[in-house]
């Protein structure tokens, strides 16, 4: 037996589920999260495409402070993404006058945080951030951190120098 079709037979009587866009503060934060983490993508897109994201959407306060934030948590907590996140600032600095604006705020925080953090004693912190800002030298005019990091260094040689020194006077008074 036929019998005729109608078109209750094409409706589905399930109730639809609601499209839930993600925030767009979230999904940034999550490609930069997971960012040089998938292997299947290439790390250069992701780069460019959160760099994108970021300035194209610069008047978002919302995403502006979450990406802020999120710059300078990853590069004290995932130290090993310091080159992958400068490479996100570096692209956005490249796009539009939004872009050079997202660059100058990191720099202007991360310039901030390094400092509270030589401020504290707080050196893992202080050689990560220093590590970042070497890793923007591009942006930065003349010689940027390089003299900085040098200076660091001399430092901590002329500390060892004392310090063995120290240790090998106090052997000697020993004897």
């Amino acid at each position: 037996m036929f019998l005729p079709r109608t078109d209750e037979d094409d409706y589905d009587r399930r109730p639809q589920r609601r499209r839930y866009e993600e925030p767009l503060s979230s999904r940034v934060r999550k490609q930069l999260l997971a960012i040089a983490e998938v292997p299947v993508k290439r790390v250069e897109d992701e780069v460019h495409s959160i760099a994108k994201t970021v300035c194209d959407n610069f008047e978002d306060e919302e995403l502006k402070e979450s990406f802020y934030e999120l710059v300078a948590q990853l590069v004290v907590e995932q130290p090993f993404k310091i080159p992958f996140v400068a490479a996100v600032v570096l692209v956005a600095n490249t796009m539009r006058k939004d872009g050079q604006a997202v660059a100058e705020e990191v720099l202007r925080r991360t310039a901030l945080r390094t400092n509270a953090a030589i401020a504290k004693g707080e050196w893992r912190e202080t050689k990560l951030l220093m590590k970042f800002l070497g890793s923007l030298q591009g942006l930065l005019d003349g010689e940027g951190v390089w003299t900085v990091l040098q200076d660091i260094l001399t430092k901590a040689v002329d500390l060892q120098t004392e310090n063995n020194e120290e240790v090998s006077l106090r052997e000697k008074r020993r004897c």
